[in-house]
């Protein structure tokens, strides 16, 4: 057994170093764009494409083939039909990309405000994604098609609202108080005053003086779910 662990380490250890980890290559391609699959020994995607927009159409179709479900639940949030499908649940997010005319915004500014790179790379994406679901007619996802370029540019836009904590500012609208994370902090150590609490993940920063090698490194656990539409997402991309 000792031998055989011995074994394995040596091969996993030369093939970093030689590259010869890729294995399982697939070439995906439709009318206009055309990207090379490859996957290594951990099942992580490496993605080839001649131009940017081919990488991306690579890309979206790999990241369909690993989290098809969690890409369609999030098409359906960003055109705010989650009631759809959460009943109550979802009426809040949906009201709010709404009420805020995200879709007509995206719309309008597409053609001026994104580069011809940009919309190309996005464009490329979009077909990797609706070619993907093309090949799959049985699955539940048909529904969603055709996915467009402007799903997918909501989506940064919606992301970005709520990662800039809007949830979180409506909450104390409502509620005329400290938000909950405060409260919270707040109960657990009674010296934090609220002025000056600062939340965030966790970082650690090193500096040069202070590693053998003299790098300086930065360390960060960002509280990303290990499932789910919020979970990191491991893919190489070539071009």
């Amino acid at each position: 057994m000792k031998k055989t662990s011995i074994l394995l380490l040596m091969y996993l250890q030369i093939a970093l170093l030689t590259g010869d980890f890729l294995f399982a290559s697939v070439v995906v391609e439709d009318r206009t764009y055309k990207a090379t699959i490859t996957r290594d020994i951990w099942g992580v995607p490496h993605v080839f494409g001649k131009t940017d927009a081919d990488a991306a159409f690579g890309m979206a179709f790999a990241h369909a083939q690993d989290d098809i479900k969690n890409l369609t639940d999030n098409i359906t949030l960003y055109r705010a039909e989650m009631a759809l499908k959460q009943g109550v649940k979802g009426v809040v997010s949906d009201y709010l990309i709404k009420a805020l005319k995200i879709k007509e915004m995206v719309v309008e500014d597409y053609e001026s405000k994104l580069s011809i790179q940009v919309r190309e790379v996005i464009e490329g994406y979009v077909a990797g994604l609706n070619y993907w679901v093309d090949l799959h007619p049985n699955r539940d996802y048909q529904s969603l098609l055709p996915i467009t370029k402007y799903d997918i540019v909501s989506g940064f836009v919606i992301q970005n609202l709520f990662f800039s904590g809007v949830v979180g500012a409506i909450e104390k609208i409502q509620s005329m108080d400290a938000p909950a994370s405060k409260r919270m902090a707040m109960n657990q150590n009674p010296f934090i005053q609220s002025a000056d609490l600062v939340l965030g993940s966790n970082a650690f920063a090193v500096g040069s003086t202070k590693t053998d090698d003299g790098s300086t490194r930065l360390i960060i656990n960002s509280h990303q779910p290990l499932e789910g539409s919020l979970a990191w997402y491991e893919a190489h991309i070539n071009q």
